[in-house]
């Protein structure tokens, strides 16, 4: 391997996200900095209002969400570019594999 790093998610344990129902597995990296995660949803669950300084990538690995009235289903890819809000509501669970830049930043009401 010339500087890879491989890891296998059932390796990695959950951890609390933020809010209820969320739930994190880092895969690569830290929340401080660039990295990549899976993010599980529990059913009729919101991730909070946030900003994405640097954007974001996420694919929807299982279930469904919605942002900014936009619905995704297993299989979609999603880009949010620097600079945009948006919260997450998922009505019957997810899991998302996000690809973050740098961390999202919360955003008050």
């Amino acid at each position: 391997m010339a500087g890879e790093i491989g890891v296998h998610y059932r390796d990695v344990d959950w951890e609390p996200g933020r809010g209820p129902g969320i739930r994190r597995k880092m895969l690569r990296g830290d929340r401080d900095n660039e990295y990549t995660s899976l993010l599980k949803l529990d059913e009729d669950t919101t991730f909070p209002k946030h900003r994405h300084p640097a954007g974001e990538e996420l694919v929807v690995l299982e279930g469904r969400i919605r942002i900014e009235g936009q619905w995704y289903e297993a299989g979609c890819y999603v880009y949010t570019p620097p600079e945009a809000v948006h919260d997450v509501y998922t009505d019957a669970g997810a899991t998302l594999l996000l690809r973050m830049p740098a961390p999202a930043v919360m955003v008050d009401g």
